[in-house]
């Protein structure tokens, strides 16, 4: 009876002995469905990083190009602007100008013929009134000068600005084409992976040996 249980016990030790190295031959060299199958998983995993980020990229893309629209819309305005007060400026000049030439041109022989007709009083206010064209004309042009001054800084401005908004939406349309070939080469990655895992899958099915039918 002893002699028959140490048998026994030598032979359930010596199972366990062959299981183990089996078991972690096993551990150590997945099957190549396991295999397949992580490497889809991990491709899986790549492809919803990178639509995600397609997806934000896309976004940011349509940002920069409505504030590239609104920056150059604003340069547009500023230029009219600037054009609109350049011509008022050069009105008013004009205006001035020949104020000023009819009158050194007639002034002379008018004050002459009129002289012993014209009290000193009228001869005065009539200097006067054309002294206050003149000025005024002058006036208004100098502050058409300084608005225009300004408005050049200020469509030097909205053209930098309007430069570098460009720029960034250049730069977005470009991330969002690199991370668009991106996705496209992860899908290709993807199904060739699910190809392989169904591949894998029924080779091991065809390996597996048949089930003992019950009966």
């Amino acid at each position: 009876m002893r002699f028959a249980l140490l048998v026994l016990a030598t032979l359930c030790v010596a199972a366990q002995m062959v299981a183990t190295p089996l078991a972690s031959a096993a551990t150590k060299h997945p099957s190549k469905v396991d295999s397949a199958r992580a490497s889809a998983r991990q491709i899986k995993a790549e492809l919803a990083r990178v639509t995600a980020a397609l997806q934000a990229q896309e976004a940011q893309s349509a940002a920069a190009s409505q504030a590239s629209a609104a920056a150059r819309a604003r340069l547009r305005a500023t230029r009219a602007e600037e054009a609109s007060v350049g011509h008022r400026l050069d009105a008013v000049r004009a205006s001035a100008k020949g104020v000023a030439v009819r009158s050194y041109m007639k002034g002379d022989a008018a004050l002459a013929a009129a002289a012993s007709t014209l009290d000193p009083a009228t001869r005065a206010r009539s200097d006067y009134l054309r002294d206050t064209v003149v000025g005024s004309a002058v006036d208004i042009a100098d502050g058409l000068s300084a608005l225009r001054q300004d408005l050049i800084a200020k469509r030097q401005a909205a053209e930098a600005a309007a430069h570098v908004a460009s720029d960034r939406q250049r730069a977005a349309v470009d991330a969002v084409n690199a991370l668009r070939a991106s996705e496209a080469r992860q899908l290709k990655l993807a199904g060739a992976a699910e190809s392989r895992v169904r591949e894998a899958d029924a080779a091991a099915r065809i390996k597996a040996p048949p089930r003992a039918s019950r009966g």
